[in-house]
């Protein structure tokens, strides 16, 4: 799970976040820009980074939930999905979801009522910012974000322009600003030296007179921009009430600090630091005309889907199937009986009888849960609900108007305007069994007889949802008795199986590599425990292409090695279906996001090469950067990504390279594992010494360099615990290497 360790940043962000997650409730906001794309493909990519500014939100999140291991969370977000719960901490976080306009308000009292110790709003806005005041007012520590530019006091300043007055911001704490900005390529930056006046314009101290700062170049690595990469740069900015005027206090680390602090440690060149709002305004003019002319086609678009709808819709109402018998219903609802199959026949039959066109259909499972079984003209959410927003005894005998979004659905496509709808609880010898939402958009009431026939359907609806749910428990026991009595048959199959784990996790790894002309392969994996989460392969994908995968799953032990398997898989299939590395990595982070636990997640680097004309095209995932030996030279391969099964939509990032492989080239994949390696003293053997065991070793065939470096690594080690799996993937170009050459073989040794 991602944490502020995953960032490069100062020393001094550690402390403060430390300080803020146990400083007193107040509104604590993270403020960044992140570019939005209004057109489903652009010809280039924006300029402007996405800041990340979500990451830091769920980062912050977790954190002050651990240090306040008694306090309860309440999320209020309309995309849930952007909020992933930590693992152990889902009984201490309730999530809102309001979907109509008019119910926000009424939702955000009824968290505050709650006086949860932490509430966690999706965005502070107009709408939102009164209800974050009040919380704040009564002793709830507030976390949200807010789309700007802006840093420090100016993000204050910026709240005005949401209605906030400036006597009202007593509440507000910390501002925990982010951008990220492109880092200097490590290929090609040269070095100059910094002189006092160059130092007084960055902030730096005097002292630092003569130090070595790094501008741009140019190489192939970078494609001639002389950045490749990005890091995040914060800014922290806390209130002080007695310090004056909220709008003109500094903050606690500025940006301007972080900058300098980064192009002394050789990331930004001194002019990045020096101009980064000249750049971001500019930037961010240019995304706004952008926008604009997006928005204008969008809008147009939007019309002419507006007029298909409502000629499709005036279609629909005139091919309404005819009024169905009562008799006919109650025999089919009878005659079926599976409780979701009779939810879906309700809401079908529901819609017909009343011109409805939107329906959702719950059971009762408990007092305090109900569960949505079907939806017509809905698209259905949480399968569990709070009974509460359903109440059981509507008035007006039985029925009771309900034009809200019913709990537990969503839009198909857009929010529709409800302006016709009924609450109908489904009660059966005075127990309530179910609940129906009736509602229509396309007509502004339901007559008499639609209302009468809704009541008398309503009842035979809910002595069938009765039956098929006594029926379902029947069914559901006798599968309970049926696999109690597998399970007594093969708990003794299954604990053998158990001790057979790391040798299902081995053969998973491919045993034998495929024989492509001009090409030879070897590989090691050693495990950290009995079941590792590394892998590593090379796939055949047709006559002409080959692909080369190395990954890393983010734990260890049972967990890992099934999410291995299931990445592993999920690359190899979807490896034969494209030649293109960015989009085999999307679609998997896709299908991890989707089938994959949560928590979890996996770096990779995928390649794939042809063997004609020995062109690598490669995507990297968050991946160790592979390495190439050339000629006594290690060039190490470029490309930005994220994790795979981290996060899905617009802040989710991957970058394609490609590189002309040479005769003579020995590609060098690897884990973590290796520069992670540690002696009895507790240091790491690091990447610079890895890279240079690989530079002075001699030229030797593949496989012996695997075992010089496993070799080494074990030396380093003297016995220690392996606390990573460790991985290595190496490819050699043509012309291969003798592997009989002693003399080779001696000279790598000695090294």
């Amino acid at each position: 799970m991602l944490g502020l360790k995953d960032f490069i940043h100062m020393p001094q962000v550690d402390r403060l976040v430390e300080r803020l997650v146990h400083d007193t409730p107040g509104i604590v906001l993270v403020a960044g820009l992140e570019p939005r794309r209004l057109q489903a493909e652009e010809e280039e990519p924006p300029r402007l980074l996405s800041s990340g500014k979500m990451a830091i939100l769920r980062i912050l999140m977790r954190e002050i939930l651990e240090a306040h291991p008694r306090e309860h969370c309440i999320v209020f977000a309309e995309n849930h999905e952007a909020f992933r719960i930590p693992r152990g901490m889902h009984s201490r976080v309730e999530v809102f979801q309001p979907r109509q306009g008019e119910l926000r308000s009424k939702w955000m009292h009824e968290a505050i009522r709650r006086r949860p110790g932490l509430l966690v709003l999706e965005e502070l806005n107009a709408e939102t910012a009164p209800g974050a005041l009040e919380a704040a007012g009564k002793g709830i520590r507030v976390l949200s974000q807010v789309d700007t530019i802006f840093r420090g006091a100016g993000v204050a300043q910026f709240l005005t322009t949401l209605g906030v007055a400036r006597e009202q911001m007593s509440p507000l704490s910390w501002i925990i600003s982010v951008m990220r900005q492109p880092v200097l390529c490590p290929a090609c930056k040269q070095p100059v030296i910094a002189d006092a006046s160059l130092l007084e314009r960055l902030g730096l101290p005097a002292s630092n007179l003569g130090m070595t700062l790094y501008r741009p170049s140019s190489c192939e690595q970078c494609k001639g921009t002389g950045r490749h990469g990005d890091v995040m740069v914060f800014d922290v900015f806390k209130a002080d009430p007695l310090g004056g005027d909220l709008f003109s206090q500094p903050s606690l680390l500025s940006a301007r600090e972080y900058l300098a602090y980064l192009a002394a440690q050789g990331q930004l060149a001194p002019e990045d630091a020096l101009e980064l709002d000249a750049n971001l305004l500019r930037e961010t003019y240019s995304m706004l005309v952008s926008e604009e002319k997006a928005l204008l086609e969008a809008n147009n678009a939007l019309q002419r889907k507006v007029l298909e709808l409502e000629v499709s819709n005036r279609i629909l109402v005139q091919r309404t199937e005819a009024m169905i018998s009562f008799q006919e219903i109650g025999q089919t609802l009878i005659n079926s009986a599976s409780l979701v199959d009779v939810a879906r026949r309700v809401c079908r039959y529901t819609r017909d009888l009343c011109g409805a066109d939107r329906v959702a259909v719950y059971f009762q499972r408990s007092e305090i849960s109900l569960e949505v079984l079907a939806c017509s003209g809905w698209e259905r959410g949480d399968g569990k609900v709070d009974s509460e927003l359903l109440p059981s005894a509507p008035a007006n005998n039985g029925m009771r108007l309900y034009l809200g979004l019913p709990p537990g659905v969503s839009a198909v496509k857009e929010q529709p305007v409800i302006r016709a709808g009924f609450h109908i609880p489904l009660v059966v010898e005075k127990r309530t069994v179910g609940h129906m939402v009736v509602q229509a958009t396309a007509k502004s009431a339901f007559s008499p007889a639609e209302v009468t026939m809704l009541r008398t359907f309503a009842n035979q609806a809910a002595l069938a949802m009765q039956r098929a749910d006594l029926v379902d428990q029947l069914r559901a026991k006798i599968a309970e008795l049926e696999a109690a009595q597998a399970e007594l048959v093969t708990k003794e199959r299954i604990e053998h199986e158990l001790d057979l784990a790391r040798q299902v996790q081995q053969s998973v790894l491919p045993r034998n590599f495929p024989e492509i002309e001009g090409f030879e392969f070897a590989a090691l994996n050693l495990p950290a425990r009995q079941v590792g989460g590394d892998f590593y392969d090379v796939i055949q994908i047709d006559d002409e292409h080959f692909g080369l995968v190395v990954a890393d799953v983010s734990d260890k032990g049972m967990p890992a090695a099934l999410y291995m398997a299931l990445s592993r898989s999920l690359i190899l299939a979807e490896g034969h279906r494209s030649l293109s590395p960015r989009q085999v990595l999307e679609n998997v982070n896709r299908l991890l996001m989707e089938l994959g636990e949560p928590g979890m997640f996996v770096t990779a680097f995928y390649a794939v090469v042809n063997r004609i004309n020995r062109r690598m095209v490669y995507t990297r995932a968050g991946h160790d950067r592979p390495v190439i030996l050339r000629g006594g030279e290690l060039l190490q391969l470029g490309g930005q990504g994220m994790a795979l099964g981290v996060m899905t939509g617009e802040p989710f990032l991957l970058a394609e390279e490609e590189i002309q492989l040479q005769e003579g080239d020995r590609l060098m994949l690897f884990s973590d594992g290796l520069v992670d390696a540690q002696a009895p003293d507790g240091s790491r053997y690091r990447l610079e010494r890895l890279h240079s065991f690989w530079q002075r070793l001699p030229p030797i065939a593949v496989k012996d360099m695997c075992s010089l470096t496993f070799e080494v690594l074990a030396g380093f080690q003297e016995g220690a615990e392996q606390s990573d799996d460790m991985t290595l993937l190496a490819v050699g170009v043509a012309p291969s290497i003798g592997r009989d050459d002693q003399r080779s073989r001696r000279g790598a040794e000695a090294l």
